[in-house]
């Protein structure tokens, strides 16, 4: 059972990291992190950032970061073009459905307050919001991928709680 004002509080929260996601959203340029992948994703020039590749097709960005990102954005700078809002906005998009899991993953194992409140301290929270908005890494990828493994093996009724802790620390 949930006090109705939480419901307020968690518009409040999610009106405000709509303020810090959009706060100088145009202001800074690409950055070197965001960039790497976009050259792959279009395919003008066969040997920048791109390490490896298989019949033209990218496997490797660099020598240490993978073409997944690259991949992903394939249908989105075709239907959006290339700009700061298709190469930032699917990883606003991206950082919401990792806070969706997470209150999922919450839920399980605390009570509802608990996992509200757990959403709105990641709807406030600058850094990781900036972080998610600018993907360095890309860390919302990564991110995503860890907690939908975390979602899976926490909804398997048969495992038991060692081997949820025991996957969630072997993803780091």
């Amino acid at each position: 059972m949930k006090p109705a004002y939480l419901n307020f509080i968690l518009f409040i929260a999610f009106i405000y990291s709509l303020y810090l996601v959009c706060n100088q959203f145009f202001f800074f340029s690409l950055s070197y992190d965001e960039s790497l992948f976009i050259n792959a994703a279009i395919s003008k020039d066969p040997i920048t950032f791109i390490d490896k590749h298989w019949r033209g097709f990218p496997i490797m960005n660099m020598d240490y970061i993978g073409a997944l990102k690259s991949w992903l954005y394939i249908p989105i700078f075709k239907i959006f073009g290339v700009n700061l809002l298709s190469i930032r906005l699917p990883m606003v998009f991206l950082m919401y459905f990792n806070f969706y899991l997470i209150y999922k993953i919450a839920l399980k194992y605390f009570e509802n307050v608990i996992a509200i409140l757990l959403i709105i301290l990641l709807f406030t929270d600058y850094t990781l919001i900036y972080q998610h908005k600018i993907d360095h890494g890309p860390t919302a990828i990564g991110t995503c991928l860890k907690l939908l493994a975390v979602y899976y093996i926490s909804r398997q009724e048969s495992l038991k709680n060692n081997i949820l802790i025991l996957g969630i620390l072997l993803l780091g």
